[in-house]
């Protein structure tokens, strides 16, 4: 038997990215691989509610507390990223007084051994074109962490065909 006692907490998105947390995607953590499919029913399913003025469920996160303020991904990767390439879209597209996923100026994602991943999503949220992104020659990236960067743009390219279209 462990003291171990679940904290359950519901956020809104605008809250969880927005709140000043940072949530570390560890080592172990398969990379981001959600594909069209993935990307474009969380997007239908969250402008759906949008119209309907209902809340809309969109999964849980699982976390383990690192600090008060650094928190290491267990479960809900996926989404998160999502979520902050969402984020990061709206902030580079949107009049930056909309709230709509609150005040989001810098993702609250990082990445503990993919630097290439954090170096993509920081670039995409400073409002960097995802075409004229390339990897420092003197990379300190794995082969396997440059290919979860592209998955990163491939994910932001996505959302922007989506919603361009919306």
């Amino acid at each position: 038997m462990s003291n171990y006692e679940p904290i359950r907490r519901s956020l809104s998105v605008g809250e969880l990215l927005s709140s000043g947390a940072r949530y570390v995607v560890p080592m172990y953590q398969r990379n981001y691989a959600w594909e069209e499919g993935e990307i474009t029913q969380l997007i239908a399913d969250v402008l759906d509610y949008l119209d309907s003025g209902r809340n809309y469920y969109i999964g849980t996160l699982v976390v383990s507390v690192s600090t008060p303020v650094d928190f290491e991904v267990i479960d809900g990767q996926q989404r998160l990223t999502t979520l902050s390439l969402l984020a990061a879209f709206l902030k580079n597209r949107l009049d930056p007084s909309c709230s709509l996923l609150g005040k989001v100026s810098k993702p609250c994602l990082d990445f503990e051994c993919r630097p290439a991943s954090r170096r993509i999503l920081e670039f995409i949220f400073s409002g960097g074109n995802v075409q004229r992104f390339s990897m420092p020659e003197s990379s300190d990236s794995s082969t396997d962490d440059v290919g979860a960067s592209h998955a990163i743009e491939a994910g932001y390219r996505i959302i922007d065909r989506v919603l361009s279209q919306k």
